[in-house]
């Protein structure tokens, strides 16, 4: 249940595993998440002994495995920028 704690609704989670077919089977006549994409999560809910993720921009009965999927983490390219800064203005930072 530890991988419910760590996701909440809103968050951006990128899929990791897009392999919901498997081989000689027909894809299913749906849009299904693909590997290296990011989706926000809508909701979320435990079933089964896993956490089923409804996603942002899939329709509300579609629910996809967590296990698929990995949080996003936020960055910042602030510290780049302050590289790119004059040597000047760099010091001034540091102090």
């Amino acid at each position: 249940m530890s991988a419910f704690c760590a996701l909440r609704a809103g968050q951006m989670v990128e899929c990791v595993d897009d392999g919901w077919v498997r081989a000689g089977q027909a894809a299913p006549p749906i849009p299904l998440p693909v590997s290296g994409c990011v989706y926000t999560i809508a909701d979320l809910k435990p079933f089964g002994g896993g956490v089923f993720l409804h996603l942002e921009p899939f329709g509300p009965e579609i629910w996809f495995l967590s296990a698929h999927f990995r949080p996003v983490r936020p960055t910042s390219i602030e510290p780049l920028r302050a590289l790119l800064a004059p040597q000047g203005e760099r010091e001034r930072e540091i102090a």
